[in-house]
């Protein structure tokens, strides 16, 4: 296993093995919830506080499991090959909003399966996708064929309007507003 990212294969990450843990705002009563010994990363609590969202290697691929803030109730909410994160709540707690990035040639899928066995990931295509919390109604929202990271989520968030961080090989990094591209 490579200790660090091969910069020949593009914008490459490590996946080195977190956890979830919990804490109260001043740091104390940290619990730890997951103890899968991969990669489990990119959490976000649910509105309501009751739910935790999050992308994790744990069953071999990176995909977005759910849980109760205690750590119960499992559930892995994706399941196709390919990398699904960055999960962030609608601002109701009803739908979840993610990048994704599933390969489909036997190249790109070759590759990215050798990128997960050096522990690494490097999606430079992801869009936007979204599902309900349960994990059904999963659909591709942005079709912009670049990098699109971080949908900025609040009161005023609309499915069909997002706040996207987007990279295209020529350009700079940019925020834009996307509509539904479905």
């Amino acid at each position: 296993m490579s200790t660090s990212p091969d910069p020949s294969k593009g914008y490459v990450w490590r996946l080195d093995p977190f956890d979830i843990y919990t804490a109260r705002p001043d740091g104390s009563g940290l619990r730890r919830l997951t103890r899968f010994g991969v990669y489990t990363a990119e959490g976000v609590v649910s509105p309501n506080g009751r739910k935790v969202v999050f992308t994790s290697l744990k069953n071999g691929d990176l995909d977005i499991y759910i849980m109760n803030i205690d750590g119960s109730n499992l559930k892995q909410l994706t399941h196709q090959l390919g990398y699904d994160g960055g999960p962030w709540w609608s601002p109701d707690g009803k739908r979840i909003v993610y990048r994704a990035n599933h390969p489909q040639t036997a190249a790109d899928i070759a590759t990215y399966k050798e990128l997960l066995d050096q522990r690494s990931s490097g999606p430079n295509k992801m869009d936007l996708w979204i599902m309900n919390a349960d994990g059904s109604d999963q659909r591709q929202i942005t079709r912009l064929g670049a990098a699109s990271f971080g949908p900025v989520v609040d009161a005023g968030w609309k499915e069909n309007h997002l706040l996207v961080e987007h990279h295209h090989r020529s350009e700079a990094w940019q925020l834009r507003f996307v509509p539904d591209q479905s």
